[in-house]
């Protein structure tokens, strides 16, 4: 698992200095792109037009990931 992390961090190198606000607000962010794929992908009412599927499930929980776990300025 650890080297799947590893992995992650490797090609998601983007040191950007966000601030404590930012990262916040950027996680919420990402959140709601998961909300999105999710009711896209289930077919929620009025949702279904985006066609999202489970692999853009699974890029928004990692992004999620990425966001939690960088450090901020």
């Amino acid at each position: 698992m650890n080297e799947i992390i590893d992995k992650i961090f490797d090609l998601s190198e983007k040191k950007e200095g966000k601030n404590l606000v930012e990262m916040t607000l950027k996680c919420s962010e990402e959140v709601g792109e998961l909300a999105q794929a999710v009711l896209s992908y289930t077919n929620a009412v009025g949702c279904g037009y985006k066609q999202l599927g489970l692999d853009n499930i699974k890029e928004e929980i990692v992004d999620i990931f990425i966001v939690s776990t960088e450090r901020y300025s």
